[in-house]
């Protein structure tokens, strides 16, 4: 019908074959066959099947067969087997269990740091969230983060899923603006999620924990102007317990070299925020909210305080061991100093000579009192410290506590400069 009514030529069959590649033959064995079916079909009925459907021959246990011209489906092994299987009937394949291997799945380092870390905050009163990986241009303009460096999705959803989050910070903010206006009277949050940056062609993913605190830390009841609301000392107690199995922690004002590099946080306050230093590396950032990022989230009035930690350096640190120490039944002594020091010295310098006198029987020193004003002098500020001293064996006596607080008060004088308030 095409050469009379279309005015088509038939091509000779020399023509056609040029066009036509000869097939490789498929390769394989009885057993393999089997092997794929989970069957047990003797050699010589699966030979009878793949004779009777293409060219089949035969060298030792190895067979090669060739598929017909019009059975372009019957490429590799797997497709014989279906054939073997349906001629000979798949009712005929005995049903087995597959053989299993119970495996236990490993744990990486920063999920066991993040199983940690989120026990550790949810004890510390927080509430974990979850927010998408997605996040707005303009709720990164909101945090005075740039969308540059940040990978970008291709087709966004909408254009508030158009970046991938370069902070966890954007997405509790929205969170603490979200149940302030409805009524909510405080915030505690937390996250433990990635974060994402563009380093050339590459994606780079690292593992944070971030958490937000504002309003009263309790419930105000008869008192509400009296109620206690959270501060930057409240943030930095969940960082310190955070940190605790991560062995010494030193703080450096934020903007202050650390690690050789000065650290640049768009979402801190540039005063009143402070890194936390694991081994001289930055291991967490705490501090109030920037001002102009607490105005874009109608934060402003709360005075929120924020933290951000880094999961990985804390998972790949050499945690320190805890260690049971016996409570002793003996009484401890204690001793309150007035200590006039430069306004610049840090407290952490104060606690390191205390701590550097190496004396045995300190058991704990505790700082509960600044004062600047009248009787101290310009410049000077008055560190009220209490200094408790104890053995498991025996009760110390008066002459041997005051040797011992005389050794400190004379290494602080050397090393501080440190002078008793009179």
């Amino acid at each position: 019908m095409i050469l009379q009514l279309a005015g088509g030529s038939a091509a000779k069959p020399s023509e056609s074959a040029k066009h036509s590649p000869a097939a490789s033959p498929v390769r394989a064995t009885a057993a393999k066959l089997n092997a794929i079916l989970g069957s047990d079909f003797p050699a010589d009925a699966v030979k009878t099947v793949l004779a009777s459907i293409g060219d089949l021959k035969e060298n030792g246990d190895e067979l090669a067969f060739s598929a017909p011209s019009w059975r372009h489906d019957l490429k590799t092994a797997n497709d014989l087997a279906e054939e073997v299987g349906r001629f000979l009937g798949y009712e005929n394949i005995p049903y087995r269990m597959a053989p299993m291997a119970a495996r236990t799945a490993r744990v990486t380092p920063v999920e066991a740091e993040s199983r940690r870390a989120r026990a550790r905050l949810a004890a510390s009163g927080l509430s974990e969230v979850y927010n998408y990986d997605l996040l707005s241009e303009k709720a990164l303009a909101a945090c005075r983060l740039s969308a540059d460096a940040q990978p970008r999705v291709a087709d966004p959803l909408s254009e508030d899923w158009a970046v991938m989050r370069s902070s966890l910070l954007p997405g509790l903010l929205k969170n603490a603006q979200y149940n302030l206006s409805r009524g909510a009277d405080a915030v505690r949050f937390f996250e433990l999620g990635k974060i994402y940056a563009v380093r050339g062609k590459e994606v780079d993913e690292a593992w944070r924990a971030a958490g937000i605190l504002l309003g009263p830390v309790m419930d105000a009841r008869w008192q509400p102007a009296r109620a206690p609301r959270a501060s930057f000392h409240d943030a930095k107690a969940v960082v310190e317990d955070l940190l605790a199995a991560a062995g010494p922690v030193t703080w450096a004002k934020l903007g202050e070299p650390a690690a050789g590099k000065t650290p640049s946080d768009p979402l801190f306050h540039p005063v009143n925020a402070a890194r936390a230093l694991v081994g001289g590396a930055p291991a967490a950032t705490v501090g109030w909210l920037h001002p102009r990022v607490a105005r874009a989230f109608d934060l402003e009035r709360e005075g929120a305080v924020v933290f951000d930690a880094d999961l990985e350096r804390l998972a790949a640190r050499e945690a320190v061991p805890a260690r049971f120490r016996e409570f002793s039944s003996l009484p401890v002594s204690r001793r309150d100093l007035a200590l006039i020091v430069d306004k610049s010295a840090a407290y952490a310098r104060v606690e390191a000579a205390v701590r550097g006198c190496r004396v045995e029987a300190l058991k704990d020193i505790l700082l509960f009192d600044v004062y600047e004003g009248k009787g101290v002098p310009e410049g000077k500020v008055s560190l009220a410290v209490r200094l408790t001293f104890g053995l498991p064996d025996r009760t110390l006596t008066d002459a041997e506590v005051a040797k011992f607080v005389e050794t400190i008060v004379a290494a602080l004088g050397k090393e501080l400069g440190a002078k008793l308030r009179g």
